[in-house]
């Protein structure tokens, strides 16, 4: 079915639902980045499969918004389709809410998916529009009845983390909660985000690719917890305790609806990660808190051993990504490869290292200008063969039993110009100068992103994405509630944290740099003005060194990268085999050996 004729079916259902705009953010009940099929809405309805977006159909316009990341990708995917794209960050380009304000009229009905929109969500546009005297409506889901082959809800088995890999069990992570809960006298608290489930249970699921999670909403009793969950998901190893009660998934709001009216309380909830399918669950009885969700803060600050276990698979995967880049370098290039074989190669040499589940995302190669599209995803119909000249990104990651991984490295192929040398060499300088640089405890992530665009700013060049986002244990690769980006977020950076490191260039048409370490919060002392922290890298992988301008590089950056290359060889060594060790010690031999 064409897009057109989509817009067609959805508007006929609008009319009938009395709703005169439609918004469609693309997530779920869970308020995920990366949804499951069956809530890929935003994706069936536009044709744009970025992960960010966000869609408005009104009776004449269909207009999808979209951040620096996907301007590319957005023109290709929707042109000819009917949308007007509107690129967020670009002068006099309205947000959603704004442009809504300007077009609805007097009396107009904006509708969402009481699913898909979250309580905090909800209530912005109904403040804003209804100074206009346009009114907000939650709705169940209007493409239900016009997507006639929509996946259906996935039900995979869930498994259990060893104690050994995540150091605290889900009777005492339960406890924490409750603790939270009795401070703000509340007597439940309704959690909705899956990998803040995953976290508390001590599990994981496989519902959705790249994302080791399960369908499902807890709701913490203070004697009681509840687990809304397709029961055949369960199997016969995992045996929660009697205070955990197992309902089916689609009785969520039900059951939520019946707890609260037969032992009302007070609710501790997250406007922001709680759907308005739930929230509406709640009586006026029932007062609430809105607080960030407990389990957010205390999921990032990592435990001693989920810290072990990110070093050791960072070894397993810096050896897999050595084999495969040695491999590229002495063979690859000779076999045709593309792309999309690219990717697959390196996913053989993941699958043969120790503990591998499965990737952590779905890998971007970008050869030349695909590069430039700073989340590019590769086709069989329009990848590039690697041949002739030219950049490429390649941005992967892995699960594995002990962690999660995420790593880019920008490699050459055939001689670099000078041009590429330089903005790559700025681009190491930042990623460098983050890394190396201490910072007093209770710094926010705001505080430190200029360390890493201060080489490109100087000569007036710039990324739009983040430059660091937190990263979960054997969860999501993306996870909160810290960043460090322009965004400010009131979350201090604290120990055992752990972020990306990756500033990035882009040169639309042409190509783009980005290079990608992951990096551990911990202590570095108390120099006389209170307790500092350092980063400790977590990534064993080397950069590229035909694309370094050592003379753009001071004394100390020298050093640091070649300490940081020797810790690599010397780590990775008992890893490789003797070809793929010579291939290392050649790309980790000092820089003024060059």
């Amino acid at each position: 079915m064409h897009i057109r004729d989509k817009l067609d079916l959805l508007r006929a259902v609008m009319e009938t639902a009395g709703v005169d705009a439609y918004l469609i953010f693309g997530t779920d009940p869970h308020q995920s980045e990366y949804p499951a099929a069956y809530w890929k809405t935003r994706e069936w309805i536009s044709g744009f499969s970025g992960s960010a977006g966000t869609v408005v159909i009104t009776r004449d316009q269909a207009c999808l918004w979209v951040d620096f990341r996907y301007y590319l990708q957005a023109e290709q995917e929707v042109e000819g389709s009917g949308y007007t794209l509107f690129k967020q960050g670009c002068p006099d380009v309205q947000e959603p809410l704004p442009w809504l304000k300007g077009t609805l009229k007097r009396g107009n009905v904006l509708g969402f998916c009481k699913a898909e929109v979250s309580l905090d969500q909800f209530r912005k546009f109904t403040a804003e529009l209804g100074e206009k005297d346009i009114a907000c409506t939650a709705v169940n889901d209007l493409l239900d009845g016009i997507w006639k082959d929509r996946p259906p809800l996935p039900c995979n088995e869930i498994y259990e983390i060893p104690l050994s890999y995540v150091g605290v069990s889900r009777e005492d992570k339960l406890e924490l909660i409750r603790r939270r809960m009795r401070e703000h006298e509340a007597r439940w608290h309704i959690l909705s985000t899956l990998d803040d489930i995953a976290w508390v249970l001590n599990v994981r699921g496989r519902d959705i690719p790249y994302n080791p999670l399960a369908l499902s909403h807890l709701f913490v009793g203070l004697e009681e917890t509840c687990l809304c969950i397709d029961e055949r998901k369960l199997p016969d190893s995992i045996c929660f305790d009697d205070s955990i009660t197992v309902v089916p998934y689609e009785d969520a709001a039900s059951y939520l609806a019946g707890i609260l009216e037969h032992s009302p309380g007070r609710v501790l909830l997250d406007s922001r990660r709680t759907s308005m399918f739930l929230a509406e669950q709640i009586p006026e009885s029932c007062p609430t808190t809105d607080e960030p969700n407990v389990t957010t803060l205390a999921k990032a600050k990592k435990h001693d051993r989920e810290l072990a276990g990110m070093e050791a698979v960072h070894l397993q995967d810096g050896a897999a990504l050595v084999s495969f880049l040695c491999w590229l370098d002495r063979e690859g290039t000779s076999c045709g490869l593309t792309e999309v074989t690219a990717a697959e190669k390196l996913l053989e040499y993941r699958m043969q290292r120790e503990g591998f589940i499965q990737e952590s995302f779905k890998g971007i190669f970008g050869f030349r200008d695909h590069g430039a599209v700073v989340h590019y995803s590769a086709a069989e119909s329009t990848a590039y063969t690697l041949e002739g000249r030219g950049l490429m990104i390649i941005d992967t990651g892995g699960q594995y039993w002990g962690g999660t991984t995420d790593v880019t490295r920008t490699i050459v192929f055939g001689e670099p110009t000078e041009e590429e040398i330089r903005n790559y060499t700025l681009v190491l300088k930042g990623h460098l100068q983050l890394a190396a640089t201490p910072f007093p405890a209770g710094t926010r992530g705001i505080q430190l992103e200029a360390l890493a665009k201060s080489f490109l700013w100087q000569e007036r060049k710039n990324y739009g994405h983040g430059t660091g986002h937190g990263i979960g244990h054997m969860l999501c690769v993306h996870e909160g509630p810290a960043s460090i980006s322009a965004r400010f977020i009131d979350v201090p950076i604290e120990s055992g944290m752990i972020f990306s490191d990756e500033p990035g260039l882009y040169i639309p048409g042409a190509y783009g740099i980005r290079i990608e370490n992951l990096i551990a919060a911990e202590p570095a002392g108390d120099g006389g003005f209170g307790d500092f922290l350092k980063w400790k890298v977590l990534t064993k992988c080397p950069y590229e060194r035909n694309l370094i301008n050592v003379s753009l590089l001071s004394a100390s950056e020298r050093r640091y990268v070649d300490g940081y290359h020797q810790g690599v060889l010397e780590e990775l060594t008992p890893l490789l085999t003797e070809d793929q060790q010579e291939w290392l010690q050649e790309k980790t031999a000092p820089l003024l050996k060059q």
